[in-house]
């Protein structure tokens, strides 16, 4: 009598870059009398569906046989492939859906000053000393713990979008609150755009950084002819240490209108 015998232990699965899942699991076809009877036996035990560990994923007919050696002509091994949907929404008449996803990872930030005042963001170059406590030794800088905050918005098309729009604000940050955050403290990093051939969707990937502690501010020590950082001595907690004497505040993004980018789908 012909049966299938699931090979649980080559159950397998992958995740792509695309965040698309796949799962594979496997079958012994045994004594059927040809191979389509064995491969009509394998789609329908297969079914249209599969849930594993809370994960739903579709059998779209995607499989590979192999006879197994030895076992004579009646013995077939199956591989069936399911996946997860990831078509992107529809977007019929270019009209843009949006998908979002962002980041928060500790990384390190140079600091010659802390607990100083930010007085005036949009300034490229301040004239007065930050002020602050001193944390640098001999004019190098600290290294300080700091949040790297980052989020990419993603959307699709049907028609080849305008990227001039955006290319021109690539290094700005908002001039007025966007998704949330205060005026100043979004930079635009830039964009990528790919098209996928099989439903000709063009997808426009937007990378974004929040700082709402230095505005993406950066300090920069005064130095002399040489370049080297001019210091002074300076009595901390009693210990005489050398650190830099005069510490500025640059501001290198200039801030412009963020309307021609995408918000976040709702």
């Amino acid at each position: 009598m012909p049966e299938l015998k699931e090979n649980f232990k080559t159950q397998s699965g992958s995740i792509g870059q695309d965040g698309s899942r796949k799962i594979t699991r496997s079958w012994y076809a045994i004594g059927y009398a040809t191979l389509a009877d064995a491969d009509s036996a394998v789609v329908a035990e297969a079914g249209t569906s599969y849930t594993v560990g809370g994960l739903s994923v579709s059998f779209n007919g995607a499989r590979t046989w192999n006879m197994v050696e030895g076992q004579g002509d009646n013995v077939w091994h199956f591989t069936v492939e399911y996946t997860t949907d990831t078509s992107p929404p529809d977007t019929t008449d270019n009209t843009t859906a949006a998908t979002c996803q962002g980041s928060v990872t500790a990384t390190t930030r140079a600091m010659y000053r802390m607990n100083y005042d930010i007085a005036d963001t949009d300034e490229p170059v301040s004239a007065d000393d930050v002020g602050g406590n001193p944390v640098d030794s001999g004019g190098t800088p600290t290294s300080i713990v700091w949040s790297d905050r980052r989020f990419e918005t993603t959307t699709y098309y049907s028609v080849f979008p305008n990227i001039n729009t955006w290319a021109g604000i690539v290094g700005q940050r908002n001039l007025a609150p966007y998704e949330g955050a205060d005026a100043g403290t979004v930079l635009y990093l830039g964009f990528s755009f790919s098209y996928n051939a099989s439903n000709q969707i063009w997808q426009v990937r937007h990378q974004f950084s929040v700082d709402e502690e230095f505005y993406h501010t950066q300090q920069v020590a005064k130095t002399d002819s040489n370049g080297k950082v001019i210091t002074e001595a300076k009595n901390i907690n009693g210990k005489i240490l050398y650190c830099a004497m005069h510490v500025y505040s640059i501001q290198p993004f200039g801030k412009v209108d963020f309307t021609s980018l995408p918000l976040f789908p709702t």
